[in-house]
């Protein structure tokens, strides 16, 4: 009987083992949430407080061409400069996603177009991928940790 016991307690140990705290996590769920998210996101590009909600507070933004900004506000400041001309337009597909095997950490990539209005009035159209590193927040939101964006060609 003592065996059975133990035997019995070491394959539930041993089952429950898969994650901390015994739970295991559907990645196939997590994925498509990834997805979701980035998509919901991706309809937002044309309200700046709306856009910026997605990034957590310590987030990095790594645009081409220029240095890192990290931080939700310095972000924010970057984007209000976008937002701002008179001819904007982001858009992007997520083309696909995948996470952790803890659930907390994740990426989505995809393609974008960007079309801004350059300092003479001309509309500039940027295509190119980008990658999307996501972290689960302590109340189980996925918010952007790191956003990273490159052309596809050098600029004209």
């Amino acid at each position: 009987m003592k065996v059975l016991c133990s035997s019995l307690l070491f394959l539930l140990a041993v089952g429950c083992a898969g994650q901390p705290g015994g739970s295991s996590v559907d990645m196939e769920a997590e994925r498509s949430t990834l997805v979701e998210i980035d998509m919901n996101w991706s309809e937002t590009t044309n309200n700046y407080t709306s856009f910026l909600d997605y990034f957590a507070d310590d987030a990095v933004l790594m645009p081409p061409d220029a240095p890192a900004v990290s931080g939700k506000e310095g972000i924010g400041d970057f984007i209000a400069v976008l937002m701002d001309r008179l001819e904007f337009s982001l858009r992007w597909m997520p083309a696909g996603a995948d996470v952790s095997s803890a659930g907390d950490l994740g990426y989505t990539k995809g393609n974008y177009e960007l079309t801004v209005e350059d300092d003479d009035g001309n509309l500039i159209l940027t295509e190119g991928s980008y990658l999307t590193v996501w972290k689960k927040q302590a109340d189980g939101e996925w918010k952007v940790a790191v956003y990273i964006f490159n052309p596809d060609h050098p600029p004209a």
